[in-house]
């Protein structure tokens, strides 16, 4: 338990909602899938946060399953990236996670889909590719990404 209370204190290390997720989650299907068919939703992750992941899991705490939707045969992680990380630093080669049902509204953008395909075709497929930084490097990936959209105003 002291790994969770360490991991507490770092700022947006999101262990602290773990109770409240677990009690307002609803019940997803559990599916063992391969490191290899699972696509990040972030390509930038805080080391800090993943090293506090790898700590538990290593320490057998219990974590929160990450939450994934099946988009063909890949698998787009909505929740989860540092646990999943933590895991492949481990040297994991499967994981357990929730399949959540992905169904986007008709007439709607399906971001999951497009983000899933642009991280494969950039090669982040099996969390390869995926950098460790601090918060502000995390930040500023993002930032350059804003950057390279087109102002249309």
């Amino acid at each position: 338990m002291l790994v969770y209370r360490e991991c507490r204190i770092l700022e947006g290390a999101g262990l602290s909602k773990l109770d409240k997720n677990r009690q307002k989650s609803p019940e997803f299907d559990v599916k063992q899938i391969p490191m290899d068919q699972l696509v990040p939703g972030e390509l930038v992750l805080e080391k800090d946060v993943v090293e506090c992941r790898k700590a538990a899991i290593h320490a057998g705490d219990e974590i929160e399953l990450p939450r994934v939707v099946q988009i063909g045969l890949w698998y787009y992680v909505r929740d989860g990236n540092h646990r999943i990380m933590a895991m492949k630093l481990l040297g994991r080669s499967e994981v357990s996670c929730r399949i959540q049902p992905h169904n986007p509204p008709p007439g709607y953008a399906d971001y999951d889909t497009d983000q899933c395909h642009e991280a494969v075709e950039r090669g982040y497929l099996g969390f390869n590719r995926v950098k460790l930084g601090s918060k502000a490097d995390k930040e500023s990936a993002y930032d350059k990404e804003d950057d390279s959209f087109e102002d249309l105003t």
